[in-house]
């Protein structure tokens, strides 16, 4: 009798689910939704991995090249690697397999050449965790500290600063911005924030593109454009133009030998500087 009653109190205070307002569904569809979407993420990670691979196969260009201390790895074979591992494994309900940051740099700052590293590191974790994990706790955690700071201390490039402080000096503010953000937050975070700021540079260099005015006689003006032009540069570039050429009777001769490139918004904008 107590159950019986009970199930119809919470059914008089929650109601059925045809009762239940217009709201709570969508809240709950919403929900599922992301919770799918959620699921689905490493999927759509790989769909859209392969479909950059792809495209850049298909113009003849390796799909992924890492570069560091002047040589160039093709990461190409251990995405293949890691890729057949997670599907086989997965028909003897495996550990998903996955790739990191530190135990990448930490096998390059060690010398190792080839994948065959982590088969040492494999045989070393597993007669640590069979013989000494009851010696782990009787570990201070300053100690572990300690480790991995004197560790990450060799794998940080340092001879980067003055090299990018002789050649171009504005490269310092996307390398101080990624390390103080992976420093503070994580890797992860930190190259995310890094490549958004070295972006918000590409984007203003391409916004304030280089141009040089000569002017062989008194009326006429030679406009040379050193690189390409986009339309974010349109509006500077006609502003650019109409307040160094100035004159009665002027002509302006737009010098295109080095011009790569050039959409339909810098096009319109030269038709109105010519109007």
């Amino acid at each position: 009798y107590l159950n019986t009653h009970f199930i119809f109190k919470e059914v008089r205070r929650y109601g059925t689910l045809i009762d239940r307002p217009e709201w709570s569904r969508t809240r709950n569809n919403i929900g599922r939704c992301i919770f799918m979407f959620s699921l689905a993420s490493n999927a759509i990670a790989v769909i859209i991995g392969t479909t950059l691979a792809y495209i850049f196969y298909k113009d003849g260009s390796a799909p992924f090249i890492l570069t560091a201390k002047g040589r160039s790895l093709d990461a190409s074979q251990e995405l293949i690697a890691l890729g057949v591992s997670n599907i086989l494994g997965s028909f003897v309900k495996s550990m998903p397999v996955t790739g990191s940051f530190t135990r990448t740099a930490v096998n390059n700052a060690s010398g190792v050449k080839t994948t065959a590293g982590g088969i040492i590191t494999g045989i070393m974790i597993l007669l640590a965790l069979g013989f000494l994990t009851k010696t782990f706790e009787y570990i201070p955690k300053a100690t572990l500290a300690a480790v991995i700071l004197v560790s990450m201390y060799y794998l940080c490039d340092f001879e980067a600063f003055p090299m990018l402080w002789r050649t171009k000096k504005i490269d310092l503010i996307p390398l101080t911005v990624t390390l103080i953000c992976s420093l503070a937050l994580s890797l992860e975070y930190g190259i995310l924030i890094g490549i958004a700021t070295n972006m918000i540079f590409l984007l203003y260099a391409s916004a304030r593109p280089k141009l040089e005015i000569e002017k062989p006689s008194d009326d006429v003006y030679l406009v040379k454009l050193k690189t390409g032009i986009y339309f974010s540069a349109a509006e500077y570039v006609r502003k650019y133009i109409l307040e160094n050429c100035v004159g009665e009777k002027t002509t302006v001769i737009i010098d295109g030998k080095c011009l790569g490139n050039i959409d339909a918004t810098v096009a319109k904008v030269g038709d109105s500087i010519y109007g």
